[in-house]
């Protein structure tokens, strides 16, 4: 629906999109660790299987949606406390950032942002986003979804699923197909990205109702939109399409396709490297950090990929790590490495360029005096008998040699 049919309210008219902005200021663990993410960079949740590194990220998208003033039920374990979130702007320049995100309409007496539908936010929500009295910023309620993306490897792949086409470019972007038909800028990252990871390279067909991402180029040149040949249409639709690839690529281009087209501020990611390769988990944590520091975007991840890891480090992007533990008796534990610690570490050759890193997954890490100290204590832990009696299983044992100055 065109905006030219929207008369925004009074109140909330002649803001600037580029004023506004939300992240998440801190998280409050059950332990009491206020965890505060860099607000344009990554946040890294590691630790073992069943320590809550996904639990944390579902129960910041759950307490972000809560409703004001309505009690929301308490998960059996609740890790996650408080959240709260940093929002500079006002009402106005909030109502320009969801019109420029994903349009507006006029229904039932008021506007709505979104899609007809689809969305249920009004404006009634936007100025309760700034009242103390309704929770203010640190409730999201309906507006959750729009600021906020949560990415796991079974959920992300239906963001490459074709799209229809909108009825005239009047009707702002719904969707990531919609944003690249409408910036090349962004459709070349997207191409760049995948031809440096799997050295393929990909086309957006717009030639049916129907938007979608295919591998490969067409030899033909692209004519003009008012002269498309019979030719070049069996071109582009004999190019395999990216539903139909490995899971490898198509996790990967899934992911980055909200980043790209930074469609939300905030995007809570697990597991990013399913699927794929050691070398390609290194390449897609650089991209990653460089696409939070460049599109703005804060990022909180949990992984048990140390590749992905080094990559996220030798981007140029702020890294924070939580590393995340549970008790003997069932207590959660968590400890944050701040950006300053991290880059401190990270900037030591003497720790970048040794197996220090891969301490941060394991459970116990002991220092020896030197390599050979540390296979001989690892080879008797291992030989151990009986196993059943070791509080932590040699596996979840790191030897690391000390390092010498």
């Amino acid at each position: 629906m065109s905006l030219e049919n929207v008369t925004i309210p009074e109140d909330l008219s002649g803001g600037d999109a580029d004023q506004f902005a939300l992240s998440i200021e801190s998280i409050t663990l059950e332990n009491g660790l206020t965890v505060n993410p860099p607000l344009t960079g990554v946040t890294v949740v590691v630790g073992g299987n069943n320590v809550g590194k996904s639990t944390l990220l579902r129960q910041v998208m759950n307490l972000a949606a809560r409703q004001p003033r309505i009690a929301t039920e308490v998960a059996r374990w609740q890790l996650v406390t408080d959240i709260r979130f940093n929002a500079p702007g006002n009402a106005k320049d909030l109502c320009a950032w969801l019109i420029a995100h994903g349009g507006a309409y006029f229904q039932n007496g008021m506007v709505w942002f979104g899609t007809p539908g689809q969305s249920n936010s009004n404006e009634h929500h936007v100025r309760q986003f700034f009242d103390p009295q309704q929770g203010g910023v640190d409730r999201l309620s309906t507006l959750a979804n729009m600021f906020m993306l949560f990415s796991d490897p079974w959920q992300r792949a239906s963001v490459i699923h074709p799209q229809e086409m909108r009825d005239n470019l009047e009707v702002p972007p719904q969707n990531v197909m919609h944003r690249l038909e409408e910036s090349m800028q962004m459709l070349n990252e997207v191409r760049e990205i995948c031809r440096e990871i799997f050295r393929i390279d990909l086309t957006l067909d717009t030639l049916a109702r129907m938007i979608q991402l295919r591998v490969g180029r067409v030899a033909i040149p692209a004519p003009p939109v008012d002269a498309v040949s019979p030719e070049y249409r069996r071109e582009v639709a004999s190019l395999p399409p990216l539903t139909e690839q490995g899971d490898g690529i198509k996790s990967l281009i899934a992911l980055i396709l909200p980043l790209v087209t930074a469609e939300h501020s905030i995007v809570m990611i697990d597991e990013p490297e399913a699927f794929l390769h050691p070398p390609q988990a290194s390449a897609l944590g650089r991209i990653l950090g460089g696409l939070a520091k460049k599109k703005g975007i804060q990022v909180i991840l949990a992984t048990h990929d140390k590749n992905l890891l080094t990559g996220l480090l030798s981007s140029e992007a702020e890294v924070s790590i939580v590393r995340l533990d549970r008790g003997l008796n069932g207590d959660s534990q968590a400890h944050q490495l701040a950006v300053e610690d991290v880059r401190d570490l990270w900037g030591d050759p003497l720790l970048r360029y040794t197996n220090a890193l891969d301490s941060l997954f394991h459970r116990l890490t002991i220092v020896a005096e030197a390599d050979q100290d540390c296979r001989f204590y690892a080879a008797a832990l291992n030989e151990y008998e009986p196993q059943s009696e070791v509080p932590i299983p040699p596996s979840d044992v790191l030897f690391i040699p000390g390092l010498r100055i």
